[in-house]
């Protein structure tokens, strides 16, 4: 399957991969379906609310 590196400015260094749920939208979006694990570092940083993030895909300042 397909897999994306993704990195919240919320969490500097923390990457994790998620695998897309579509494919890339003609803006270049892609829907990432992301459930909160207890104890998680990242996951329930990113599940805080129901809103679109901006998230870092593959290396980008901010994120390192």
């Amino acid at each position: 399957g397909q897999a994306l590196a993704v990195c919240t400015p919320r969490l500097p260094g923390q990457w994790r991969w998620y695998s897309p749920a579509n494919a890339p939208r003609p803006d270049g979006t892609v829907e990432l379906h992301v459930r909160a694990l207890p104890g998680g570092a990242v996951s329930p940083a990113l599940v805080v609310s129901r809103r679109w993030w901006k998230l870092a895909v593959g290396v980008i300042s901010g994120c390192d």
